[in-house]
């Protein structure tokens, strides 16, 4: 009993001993076991900057990459922005050659405009001058062709047998041409000797005067001889007595007288 009394008062003393012991193994192993924990954490916290190193460094090739594609960006912006400014000059010269086209249209169609009303009054024009020279035409024509209807003494010639007499201009009864319009008239008349004259001649008279003749200035005359006059002089409205005159001298004083007039203006 004394033993074992000694021995439990020997344990009640080691007791508080035990018990910090314990108490310190037990703080020790919570600290093993925080520390486990911080290598653990420590070890998460290692792979975790690892794995940012790696997202840094990947993020660092993209931020390089980007640099790379902004600088192009930048660098294709810049020929952009000069394509832009050319563009834009090119525009306002356009605009310019625009206005300028825009401007020969309008010069062009007020051309046109005055051609059209100039083309229009040389159509006008062009119509009333056909219609007067169709008048013109039709009241100034003037001609007519004549022969005698028999033998003709000498002296003023009265060509009776009219086959034209366009203008009414020669008279059959007097045998008188009166000039209706001034201008430039031709007029041919041919004789024949009906019997062998001493002398033969033609004369072409205007106002009485003899303007042209035509006969046997040489040579001696005889039985069908012909001859010819012509005239071509300017006459003026309202000339009269353009007659015809046979000077022919034979014994019985006759021949035989043709006469043509052409007109000219």
């Amino acid at each position: 009993m004394t033993k074992l009394t000694r021995d439990i008062a020997d344990m009640k003393d080691k007791l508080p001993a035990l018990e910090t012991t314990t108490s310190s193994l037990e703080k020790q192993q919570t600290a093993v076991l925080q520390l486990e924990a911080l290598k653990e954490e420590n070890s998460n916290l290692q792979s975790q900057v690892v794995s940012l190193r790696e997202a840094d460094s990947r993020m660092q090739e993209n931020m390089d990459t980007l640099q790379q594609n902004v600088e192009k960006i930048i660098g294709q912006f810049s020929v952009l922005q000069k394509d832009i400014t050319y563009i834009e000059h090119e525009l306002q010269a356009i605009k310019v050659i625009n206005i300028k086209l825009q401007n020969d249209v309008d010069s062009s169609q007020q051309e046109s405009l005055l051609i059209k009303t100039e083309t229009k009054k040389l159509q006008d024009a062009a119509e009333e001058l056909s219609e007067s020279f169709k008048t013109f035409k039709a009241s100034s024509l003037v001609a007519f062709n004549a022969r005698l209807h028999e033998s003709s003494p000498a002296g003023d010639v009265i060509l009776s047998k009219v086959d034209c007499n366009v203008g009414q201009a020669y008279d059959d009864k007097t045998g008188i041409f009166t000039v209706p319009v001034t201008g430039i008239y031709f007029f041919m008349a041919r004789a024949m000797a009906a019997e062998e004259p001493r002398r033969f001649y033609v004369h072409i008279m205007v106002d009485g005067l003899s303007v042209a003749v035509s006969g046997s200035f040489r040579g001696k005359p005889y039985h069908g001889m012909n001859c010819t006059v012509h005239l071509v002089q300017r006459l003026i409205k309202g000339q009269k007595r353009l007659t015809l005159r046979n000077d022919v001298v034979t014994e019985a004083q006759d021949s035989i007288i043709v006469v043509d007039i052409r007109f000219f203006d």
